[in-house]
């Protein structure tokens, strides 16, 4: 394990667990003396890449967004604006937005996590990248394979928080499992591709009008 301390990067050499009670033998590169660590440090270390990656779809917070909008192959374009009067939609009509239902659907983009990564395009690479990173057993393919392309994904989602300015989007694909229970997703053009719960795409394909105020 290698760690860094206002002077200099250090490593740490993990070696086999003491026969006797839960301690580690363990030594500083560099340093002949070979010391014993409480605990079995070993089992404290991430399995895998995958284990010690953030699995938050989105980041931030849900009271900070100003702008969200849904793009829908069914469904149309919904754009909902969050100002002094609160949620307003102004698209397809201008008229007072749920607050209720905006904010159910925020709470579930913010709680979303990500199911499994399934792909990663190299360090200046798109989705389409020959230098592409497959995480799990899938060819190395374009998102056209996945149902991200712009002609085929069923849904965008896009969102601004006051501090944001650029905002940040997620693109819904096709089932991947055969019970559709998740679907591939990505969230900026060219970056990794993975699953997400099928609910998140349900929920940001709800009709306008669940999205309008009754009162």
């Amino acid at each position: 394990v290698t760690y860094r301390t206002p002077r200099a990067a250090r490593r740490l050499l993990i070696g086999n667990e003491a026969r006797l009670g839960a301690r580690t033998y363990v030594r500083i590169d560099g340093q002949p003396d070979v010391m014993l660590a409480e605990g079995d440090i070993r089992s404290a270390l991430p399995a895998s890449l995958e284990a010690m990656r953030a699995r938050d779809v989105f980041q931030g917070r849900l009271e900070r967004v100003t702008r969200l909008e849904l793009e829908r192959r069914e469904g149309g374009f919904v754009q909902l604006l969050n100002g002094p009067s609160g949620w307003m939609m102004q698209q397809p009509v201008r008229d007072f937005a749920d607050p209720m239902a905006v904010g159910a659907l925020l709470e579930s983009l913010f709680a979303a996590r990500i199911e499994t990564f399934v792909w990663d395009a190299a360090q200046g690479g798109g989705a389409g990248a020959v230098e592409a990173v497959p995480l799990v057993d899938t060819p190395v393919t374009p998102v056209e394979s996945y149902g991200l392309a712009a002609d085929t994904a069923p849904a965008k989602v896009r969102l601004w928080q006051s501090d944001d300015d650029g905002g940040h989007e997620l693109t819904f694909g096709k089932p991947a499992d055969e019970e559709a229970r998740t679907v591939f997703a990505m969230r900026e053009a060219g970056g990794g591709i993975f699953t997400v719960d099928a609910e998140l795409l349900a929920g940001c394909r709800a009709p306008v009008a669940d999205l309008r105020s009754r009162k």
